[in-house]
């Protein structure tokens, strides 16, 4: 899987990709142009697995998990890229939600079943691409999405691997449903959804307010947030260090928010 670094998640340019083009983190104002609960909907489906995208739409529409349905054959070649442009109100939300993240023009070319990035065809006829999104590439857009917004690698869709034995596959099934029951035990913490962010920052930063934060995008919000918070810890410290005394380094304003053994360079 390819990992981003601290640089890729502040900056407004985000990284570039292997036949797709530039993946970036949105900025706050095409989110809220889409509206904030379908940017929650396009969250949940880059978050889906085949199996949970069936099992929640089973258990919407009321019906038995279609799921079940499928042979050990069918399941092994599904893909949520499949599933996701398999009519055209799927593929338009699939679309308009990878539009967040990508720059240029999306369209579905149904010939190569894929979406198509800035294609242009000149006076000849003749057609270029800028870039592309497929079965073969999807899971890894995702997965630098997902790690663009802060998602954990726990958390990361993990589509059903193809198995050599039965054995295989029952154990592989045995392992994920532990990790579904621990994941059931998880509760976001509410203090750190967007809302609130927003409303912090525009509330206790010395410069951003509702008339310039949309402008910042979502890994610029996030860390902004978080070197607000380390702040204001500092801030305490110091207090309490300039009356009671005691231990005290004042070089931990420099010390970096994100994972320590990354790379800086890169």
């Amino acid at each position: 899987m390819i990992r981003l670094n601290y640089i890729d998640h502040i900056s407004p340019y985000g990284v570039m990709l292997r036949e797709v083009g530039r993946i970036h983190s949105p900025i706050l104002g095409d989110i809220l142009k889409l509206g904030y609960n379908q940017y929650q909907r396009v969250l949940t489906l880059f978050l889906y697995t085949p199996e949970k995208y069936f099992t929640d739409f089973s258990t919407d529409a009321k019906i038995e998990n279609p799921w079940n349905q499928f042979t050990n054959e069918q399941k092994n070649e599904m893909t949520m890229f499949d599933i996701l442009t398999a009519n055209e109100e799927a593929r338009s939300e699939l679309i308009s939600g990878l539009a967040l993240f990508i720059f240029g023009n999306l369209e579905w070319d149904e010939k190569y079943r894929a979406i198509l990035i800035d294609k242009q065809v000149d006076s000849k006829g003749n057609a270029s691409i800028g870039g592309f999104v497929n079965k073969s590439n999807y899971k890894t857009v995702v997965q630098v999405i997902l790690q663009l917004l802060d998602i954990a690698d726990d958390d990361m869709p993990e589509e059903n691997p193809k198995f050599k034995t039965e054995k295989d596959r029952l154990f592989w099934e045995k392992f994920q449903k532990k990790k579904k029951e621990f994941a059931k035990t998880k509760k976001g913490d509410p203090n750190l959804e967007l809302p609130n962010m927003i409303s912090l920052l525009c509330t206790f930063h010395q410069s951003l307010n509702y008339s310039n934060i949309c402008a910042l995008t979502i890994g610029q919000i996030r860390d902004t947030f978080s070197q607000l918070m380390k702040a204001k810890q500092l801030n305490i410290a110091e207090m309490n260090y300039s009356v009671w005394g005691g231990k005290y380094d004042p070089s931990q304003w420099i010390e970096r928010i994100d994972k320590k053994d990354e790379n800086i360079g890169g």
